[in-house]
């Protein structure tokens, strides 16, 4: 309570200089103590974040391979059903031509 009494600007004794010394210093570890706690916890919630971002785009990779794949399935299904035409338009000429029956 010698701080009380500073801040107050009651007169000091020596025991009172003294305890308001301890205080100070015992705030000032409290101080630092609470400064690196919430630095501890700001590194962890950057962690945190920067998982969740990498998470996020691992997930974002995966949709668009899937997407390409599903692209490439329907090209490949198209190019299928436009040659299975072309065949059927051929072989319809080879039997309009009389060659195939």
């Amino acid at each position: 309570m010698s701080l009380e009494k500073i801040a107050q600007k009651q007169p000091l004794t020596k025991e009172d200089i003294i305890s308001a010394a301890t205080e100070l210093v015992e705030l000032e570890k409290q101080a630092a103590e609470a400064d690196a706690y919430g630095r501890q916890l700001a590194h962890e919630y950057v962690e945190e974040l920067v998982k969740q971002a990498e998470e996020e785009a691992e997930i974002e990779e995966i949709e668009e391979k899937k997407k390409e794949e599903e692209e490439e399935e329907e090209k490949k299904e198209e190019e299928k059903t436009s040659s299975d035409k072309e065949l059927l338009s051929a072989i319809e000429t080879l039997r309009q031509l009389g060659i195939v029956k």
